[in-house]
């Protein structure tokens, strides 16, 4: 008995090999159908243990895109070990996002690049799991509907149209019950290609497209030339041959249709890879397919080959900007150039999904993934078109009548259209004709180009629009030569944006008022943030508050209007760092006599420039050549806050009124601000932080908002920005992104007193005492007690915020490196303490407001306690003089 157990247990292993063995012969030749059955004999009875046939099992049910079974197996393979190749963790990612199992596809995604940390494709679908709650809120532009009457229970997919009909591939309709064949992929019927009279979504029976293009196994998918006369088409053949891999293969007849004849292979079959999915350009010229050959990205790539007028030269790949590690497949090409195909490697909901590329300066560049309705997270592929608007397409996705389905589509155009006039002169007289428009990325990545027509006109369809895009002018053409600048006008014809040379006849639209109808706002890498604040008189210095500031070019040209704050807090956002600029203030009210001095001082309280009033006004350059004052001025979002104000118009355009609007920040729950809007409509919101994006949500059981079915967000001006309507629950939502900031923000250099000079309107409980504690501190240098100017200006900031609200109390606090005794640096902190005190009570503060306190170098901020050698920059982070705020509860 013993021995029988022995012989069994060692069967046990060898059965499983040899099952393995089995389904891998068929693996290696895409039967995954055959596969399948050998990898589950190889796990009965020790499942737990053959991690290998785990793994198999999972890649046939992903290719087969059963990724219910692929995902189950998957876990079941990992659940033996964690010690597989990286594209385990990656294929398993996917098919989790497939599944809709985003924060699980995470997880895996992170896995792989922990192995593959450059793998710009994993962090790509990372990044796009993270924000799925955000590319699932973006507006829907496709309207689908599923071609019911020629889909049956079996497979239907890559439509064609031609000559008001659609062919398109199919399961055979009718097959020998004696002798029945079914393809080793899927252990389906073969596929053949059939065609149909169709009107929209409507269309009658369909048959057999052509006998002679329907051959014994597997034809189709197809492309028809613009004549109808060339058809080109996808065959697979068999040959029952040991070790032989079928492999697909284009073949091109001649004719028309239902007589096609002289069938010949196309040039670059082969026999040791696949060459599929056809799709002939309109002039004929190029010929786009899939293929797995040599040279390619990894999976199946898309190649291109060019007709020299007499042969179809070498295959081109598109290159990395299109094909990736995985598969790309179905292209279609589109009659003004644009490229359709499905990826599923470049970032997207699950499966495969329909993208979009364009050929520019001879080479294809990525435009966009064509979004939620046309794309789901199942396979969604094959797109035609019936015109710029109205198409098919198909896909697997729940709730069709069989396993892959054919959809009408119509696009509802709410991509972006990038469009404008350019001028060679301001009053619109003289259009530049014919000129290079060349649209880039604001990170300098070229995507599209168009010359003007001859009235200056250029107009870019179909992209992002939550994107931001420059226009850039590239010319030697003699007529523009000398030309120091372009101007770009709206639809209106109304000069909106005025170009900066930029280099030899380089040009760019940017930093014109934002127009919601046309280009969104331009810049580049270069531009800065000019931040600062405006002062008045010395000892203490006032802030200049509420103040409108102009920002003037060279040419005269007005580039921006903002209003300072409390603090006199200025930031003029995108400006090219290559012209210099004009700041002034022409407000006749702000009260201030001849020959006052006005202070600019930076964010750190550092004066830059000093100069008198005269006549009420007064004005100051700031020069490109001066590198210093630029860089002092320069600051990142991150120091910015932002006041956020504009218009709600309901359908009809008239202001909606006491209508609730509230604030969070993106991906956040939690409330930051309520507005109820004006009897004019207008919403303000205050203090947001210039480096966050945000939502903008109203109340769905908001009474007001009952017969709103559509909101207009209009900006400071009145101009229509943004067009909402309400979503699955009901609200209506805006997310606030940089584009919108610039047309309804205006900016102010971040501080941390403005919250002190909210605390008066901050509804708390009246007996309860309110505290803060200021972020800004004033430094010192080693030793010394006394402040410098940029302190002074900090203490004069206290001095105003004090003025503001009599209720106010504040503790300084004072403290110092490690350097000298204990004993020594707490006099010397208490003295720091004292002298700021005894500068606020110079100024007319009450004494009994204040209140200085010294700590010595008992509260560090870093690592420099005694005995550790430090630079002299940690050191002076502790040497400072810190602010707490109170105010006192009513008595």
């Amino acid at each position: 008995m013993q021995i029988k157990i022995l012989i069994l247990l060692f069967a046990l292993p060898v059965f499983a090999f040899t099952q393995i063995s089995k389904g891998d012969a068929y693996y290696s030749k895409s039967q995954y159908f055959k596969a399948i059955p050998k990898y589950k004999k190889a796990l009965k009875g020790n499942s737990s243990q053959n991690q290998e046939a785990h793994l198999k099992l999972a890649d046939c049910y992903k290719n087969l895109n059963d990724y219910a079974n692929a995902e189950e197996s998957y876990k079941k393979a990992l659940a033996i070990s964690h010690q597989v190749p990286a594209e385990v963790f990656f294929n398993y990612g996917q098919v989790l996002k497939t599944n809709n199992k985003y924060p699980e596809a995470v997880e895996q995604y992170g896995k792989y690049l922990k192995l593959n940390p450059k793998d710009a494709n994993a962090s790509k679908a990372v990044k796009f799991c993270k924000e799925i709650k955000y590319y699932m809120s973006k507006p829907i532009e496709y309207e689908v509907k599923n071609i019911e009457k020629i889909n049956t229970e079996k497979s239907e997919f890559s439509p064609l149209v031609f000559n008001n009909k659609l062919a398109f591939v199919a399961e055979k309709e009718s097959f020998n019950f004696v002798d029945y064949s079914v393809n080793d992929y899927n252990g389906e019927p073969y596929l053949n290609m059939y065609v149909t009279d169709i009107h929209g979504t409507e269309a009658k029976k369909s048959k057999t497209l052509s006998k002679r293009i329907n051959a014994e196994y597997h034809d189709g998918p197809g492309s028809i030339s613009a004549d109808g006369k060339t058809f080109y088409f996808t065959r697979v053949n068999y040959k029952k041959k040991k070790n032989f891999i079928n492999t697909a293969q284009i073949f091109v007849a001649k004719g028309e249709e239902r007589k096609w004849k002289d069938i010949t292979p196309f040039k670059y079959n082969s026999d040791n890879y696949s060459v599929a999915h056809p799709s002939i350009s309109y002039d004929n010229n190029f010929i786009f397919f899939t293929s797995d050959m040599p040279g390619g990205y990894g999976g199946k790539d898309i190649w291109f080959c060019k007709w020299n007028g007499s042969d179809w030269d070498k295959p081109v790949n598109l290159g990395p900007d299109i094909n990736t590690s995985a598969d790309e497949m179905f292209p279609t090409i589109r009659k003004d150039g644009t490229l359709y195909f499905s990826s599923t490697g470049l970032p997207g909901f699950g499966g495969l999904d329909i993208y979009s590329a364009k050929l520019f300066e001879g080479k294809w560049i990525l435009i966009r993934n064509e979004g939620l309705n046309i794309n789901s997270s199942f396979d969604d592929f094959g797109i035609t078109f019936l015109n710029d608007s109205i198409g098919y397409f198909s896909s697997n996705r729940t709730g069709g009548k069989g396993k892959d389905d054919i959809y009408w589509y119509k696009y509802t155009d709410k991509a972006l259209i990038i469009s404008g006039t350019v001028y060679l002169t301001e009053n619109g007289n003289d259009p530049a004709k014919g000129i290079k428009v060349i649209l880039a990325e604001t990170n300098g990545k070229r995507i599209d180009s168009v010359k003007t027509t001859t009235k200056g006109f250029f107009e870019f369809k179909n992209f992002d629009a939550d994107k931001k895009y420059m226009a850039i002018i590239d010319t030697d053409d003699p007529q523009f030569t000398g030309k120091a600048r372009y101007f770009l006008a709206d639809k209106n014809n109304v000069v909106q944006r005025i170009t900066n040379k930029q280099g030899n006849n380089k040009f760019v639209f940017k930093n014109l008022p934002f127009d919601p109808n046309s280009l969104p706002d331009l810049q580049t890498d270069d531009d800065l943030t000019l931040a600062g604040n405006l002062l008045y008189g010395e000892s203490p210095s006032k802030p200049i508050k509420n103040t409108k500031l102009k920002l003037t070019n060279d040419a005269g040209d007005v580039l921006e209007e903002i209003t300072t704050n409390e603090f006199g807090a200025f930031a003029f956002r995108n400006i090219p760092s290559d012209q210099n600029y004009l700041i002034s203030i022409e407000e006749t009210d702000i009260n201030l006599p001849n020959n006052t001095k006005v202070i600019l001082t930076n964010k750190s309280g550092k004066e830059l420039k000093t100069f008198y009033t005269g006549s009420g006004k007064f004005k100051f350059k700031v020069l490109s050549a001066d590198k210093g004052l630029m860089k002092e001025m320069d600051v990142e979002d991150v120091n910015l806050s932002m006041d956020v104000f504009g218009y709600m118009y309901d359908q009809n355009k008239k202001p909606i009124a006491s209508a609730k609007f509230k604030i969070k920040e993106e991906g956040s729950k939690a409330e930051l601000q309520e507005v109820i809007t004006a009897e004019n409509g207008k919403f303000n919101f205050k203090n947001l932080k210039g480096d966050k994006n945000y939502l903008f949500e109203t109340d769905e059981k908001d009474p007001v908002l009952s017969g709103v079915k559509r909101i207009y967000i209009a900006d400071n001006k009145g101009r229509i920005y943004k067009v909402i309507d309400k979503d699955g629950y009901g609200r209506f939502t805006f997310k606030m992104l940089d584009a919108d900031k610039t047309a309804l923000g205006e900016f102010v250099v971040d501080d941390p007193w403005m919250e002190v000079m909210m605390l008066k309107n901050k509804q708390n409980d009246k007996n309860k005492k309110k505290e803060l504690t200021i972020i800004e501190n004033i430094y010192y240098a080693s030793g010394d007690y006394k402040f410098d100017n940029a302190a002074q200006k900090v203490l004069d900031k206290v001095i105003t915020v004090l003025n503001s609200n009599s209720k106010l109390l504040i503790e300084l606090s004072s403290h110092t490196d490690s350097k000298a005794s204990d004993d020594f640096n707490l006099r010397l902190s208490q003295k720091r303490a004292q002298h700021a005190v005894n500068y606020l009570i110079s100024k007319g503060i009450d004494k009994k407001r204040l209140k200085a306190v010294g700590y010595g170098e008992t509260k560090l901020l870093n690592r420099c306690v005694n005995g550790v050698d430090c630079y002299d920059e940690e050191h002076a982070k502790n040497r400072r003089t810190e602010f707490k705020i109170t105010e006192s509860p009513q008595s």
